[in-house]
């Protein structure tokens, strides 16, 4: 027997959840902090939406339940995904605490729900490893936009091409090659519908939308 198996020295690790809540907005994909106020470790500093897990829930279950205790969101919902697991020891000056990240995306830019919207690629310093997540974030988009049904989760159910696209420009941070990208169209869980949109300048545009059950790998 160890000391570790004795009532006097036993010792767990808080499970924690962050996530990188995500909207796209005038084509500008941002992600949601909140100030951290934790002195003398933090002080008035942003961070990423996240807390403890309880113990009657999952993970993604704790996403959904933070970000309505956190934010003034009700009745929206994000698209959540899971990222990846964050354990140094020392990524929370207070104690040991395990992260496990997720990515949320709201197709719903009309308010800002009490939140500080950022844009992706805005560099700023945020407490704890939240700069190590966010950058994986933006890393998991990416590898992951080619491949899978994730960047519709940017783009309400209805929706037209030119704002899906506006979503992979944001992401990788360069205009898509449209090439490619028309061609991924084919793969999307999407449907024309007999609608179009019109706009102050152009022409109409048609409206697709999205089916009721989404693969995530296309």
């Amino acid at each position: 027997m160890t000391d570790l198996d004795t009532k006097d020295t036993l010792r767990f690790a808080v499970v924690a959840t962050d996530v990188v809540l995500m909207r796209m907005k005038n084509g500008t994909i941002e992600y949601a902090t909140l100030p951290v106020d934790r002195p003398p470790y933090f002080s008035d500093i942003p961070g990423l939406l996240g807390g403890i897990l309880h113990t009657k829930e999952s993970a993604i279950e704790a996403v959904q339940r933070i970000v309505r205790e956190k934010s003034a969101m009700r009745d929206v919902f994000p698209e959540v995904y899971r990222m990846g697991f964050y354990d140094a020891v020392d990524r929370d000056p207070r104690g040991r605490v395990v992260s496990l990240a997720h990515i949320g995306i709201i197709a719903d830019a009309e308010t800002d729900h009490g939140l500080m919207w950022r844009p992706l690629n805005e560099k700023v310093k945020l407490a704890y490893d939240h700069n190590a997540i966010l950058a994986d974030a933006i890393k998991f988009l990416r590898e992951h936009a080619f491949i899978s049904s994730v960047m519709l989760s940017f783009v309400k159910n209805e929706f037209v091409i030119s704002e899906l696209k506006s979503a992979f420009d944001a992401v990788l941070g360069k205009e898509v090659d449209k090439r490619n990208f028309y061609k991924f169209l084919e793969e999307l869980p999407i449907k024309a519908t007999k609608r179009e949109r019109k706009f102050q300048k152009g022409r109409p545009a048609k409206v697709f939308k999205k089916s009721k059950k989404i693969p995530f790998f296309i």
